[in-house]
């Protein structure tokens, strides 16, 4: 009869999720904008360009991490639902693409699918918004645990982590404004502000990620990150 207090390990490491996931949300911008070109409109625009496979397997690699991801314990249902939503969100992103710039509108240097349709963009700019969303959501969860940890075992590093997710998240607001300013006409960078609003967004998340995977900044307790095996 199998012991009930004995916690059974997760197949997956949590920890080298987080930094999976925070390293190629990092690499996504540069990659796209370094094999397609400098005046992309927006990181989805990269569909229509030369990077369109980076753009797609970037994000469905994200979205397919956290699918399974479940966290240290895999007991925070919102944390579950959170990275379950936004990890579907994501491949939705990557596959149902963006529409391509119309006549009299700003186009890219690098633009190669002129045949492509308007019919998905609500389905890509609600997905998009749904995948930040939850990001925020999670970058929350993150900053309440480090500050619980901060107060309960006194690790200066517990701290200096929920400040780095503030920061985060201070980011991903900043990146959303960029955007909501082009909407209303306000363009902070060109033609260019949209593409750099997600950046922000994108760079802010990976940072959050890699932070929480202790890679770069750990606690006196911190646990080994080799994946885990179980009996």
């Amino acid at each position: 009869m199998p012991n009930p207090t004995v916690v059974r390990p997760h197949a997956f490491n949590y920890q080298l999720q987080r930094l999976m996931i925070g390293v190629v949300a990092f690499a996504l911008p540069v990659l796209v904008m370094t094999i397609g070109c400098d005046d992309l409109t927006s990181i989805s625009a990269s569909y229509h360009t030369a990077s369109r496979d980076v753009f797609v397997a970037g994000l469905a690699s994200v979205g397919l991490l956290m699918i399974p991801y479940q966290g240290k314990s895999g007991e925070d249902a919102v944390e579950f639902w959170l990275s379950k939503i936004g990890g579907v969100s994501a491949i939705v992103v990557a596959f149902v693409p963006t529409s391509c710039s119309k006549i009299g509108e700003p186009t890219i240097s690098c633009l190669v699918d002129v045949a492509c349709s308007d019919a998905n963009r609500p389905f890509h700019l609600l997905a998009s918004g749904i995948v930040f969303a939850c990001l925020f959501g999670l970058c929350l969860i993150f900053r309440r645990r480090a500050f619980d940890k901060y107060h309960r075992d006194h690790y200066l590093t517990a701290r200096v982590r929920a400040h780095i997710y503030e920061i985060c998240m201070l980011g991903i607001v900043v990146g959303a404004a960029f955007i909501g300013l082009e909407v209303v006409g306000v363009k902070l960078v060109g033609n260019t502000t949209v593409f750099w609003g997600e950046a922000i967004m994108l760079f802010s998340f990976s940072i959050a990620w890699l932070t929480a995977s202790k890679i770069l900044i750990w606690d006196g307790d911190r646990p080994s990150i080799l994946p885990v095996k179980l009996p």
